[in-house]
């Protein structure tokens, strides 16, 4: 029980190779072990994103072709904030596996008040007892009503005018405006989600102007990282431009950017950086797996506050049969971990590959003879 599939594909140094992917979904219980589940999951071509009204899209599934060039293992998770004790203002989730941590405050509704000229309040907190954790709940948008300011302004410049006020961190989220027109932000949703180190407080909602939101507060969700937002797009010729950060950048502690990742590349003919085919957020792509590390969640389950379980001890054995050549086995690479605990659902993604001499034909991956099996 398992979905897997020969891909041919050039590595960021541009070497062809020939590989096979299989992905195995499991139910999870506490104190049980895991078990294949009959549906297996399908292999994604091509990325996947969902549309938010008003804002931009974010991603749901990046193509599972990024999986072969990880540096790192991706652990992703797709669910909510559960208080199995009822109904709750603000609980704290975690995930942890291996070296991979990450934590995120979610909290209930809460709008903005604007109490004076130089004053931003919020409401009291909502209750509840789950909460999605994706990233339209979380701090960032787009200013469409900025955008309209600028361009109507006679003495904006003509580079201004082409700009968008979105934030580079999480263009689906809310609550990233230009400080313009205060009125209008009054009874603004505020984000539910963010980082406890970093957080969403009135008072650092506003940006003085597009290119002000390297020191906004981070977005906090557990989901994949599209191509274009920050901090992966900076692995890449998709890189934004800020305006001198006054605090110190969030990335850099969790370790997803080094001082050097900040710098402008020495020429455009720089090699891609293996980390752009990472997708986790910052934190939750820290180490290679292996299988069978402990998995600790809390507050992310709607039965246990605390749900620990090991991943599966077991690793695919990979065969491939090209044309005319003898079979081969390829050493499986543990690429991505996908947590779904409101489906007690885990899934796991593994690769292996082979240096050819050119890449194959889809037409001919297709028709390509290979073998998984699973030993413990």
């Amino acid at each position: 029980m398992h979905t897997s599939i020969v891909h041919s594909f050039e590595t960021f140094e541009q070497s062809p190779m020939l590989g096979v992917l299989v992905k195995r979904s499991y139910r999870i219980e506490p104190g049980a072990r895991a078990t294949p589940l009959q549906d297996q999951p399908e292999v994604y071509a091509d990325a996947v994103e969902d549309e938010v009204a008003g804002s931009e899209s974010f991603a749901v599934h990046e193509t599972d072709w990024f999986a072969f060039l990880r540096p790192r293992t991706d652990v992703l998770l797709r669910g909510s904030a559960h208080s199995p004790r009822g109904n709750v203002t603000s609980v704290t989730t975690s995930v942890r596996v291996g070296e991979s941590h990450k934590r995120i405050r979610a909290q209930g509704d809460r709008r903005l008040r604007v109490t004076g000229v130089d004053r931003l309040d919020a409401t009291a907190a909502e209750g509840f007892s789950c909460l999605p954790i994706d990233w339209p709940y979380a701090y960032g948008g787009r200013d469409r009503r900025a955008e309209a300011l600028i361009d109507a302004d006679p003495n904006a410049s003509e580079i201004d005018k082409l700009g968008v006020c979105t934030y580079p961190r999480n263009p689906a989220g809310r609550g990233f405006m230009i400080d313009a027109e205060r009125d209008r932000l009054e009874g603004l949703l505020l984000p539910n989600l963010d980082d406890p180190v970093d957080p969403v407080e009135p008072e650092r909602l506003l940006a003085k102007s597009p290119l002000d939101w390297i020191d906004r507060p981070v977005a906090a969700s557990y989901g994949p990282i599209g191509i274009q937002t920050f901090p992966r797009c900076m692995f890449y010729l998709l890189r934004p431009d800020w305006s001198p950060a006054a605090r110190p950048i969030r990335e850099l502690s969790l370790g997803w950017l080094a001082e050097q990742d900040l710098r402008e590349p020495t020429t455009l003919l720089a090699p891609i950086d293996p980390r752009l085919a990472c997708t986790a957020p910052a934190g939750l792509a820290a180490c290679r797996l292996e299988g069978h590390e402990r998995v600790e969640l809390e507050n992310l389950h709607r039965e246990h506050s605390r749900l620990e379980f090991d991943l599966p001890a077991e690793r695919p054995r990979l065969f491939i049969e090209p044309s005319n050549v003898p079979r081969r086995e390829l050493y499986a690479t543990l690429q991505t971990l996908l947590i779904e605990p409101d489906q007690d659902r885990i899934t796991l993604t593994w690769t292996g590959a082979m240096p050819v001499a050119a890449v194959f034909p889809e037409s001919m991956c297709q028709e390509m003879n290979h073998a998984v099996s699973f030993e413990r």
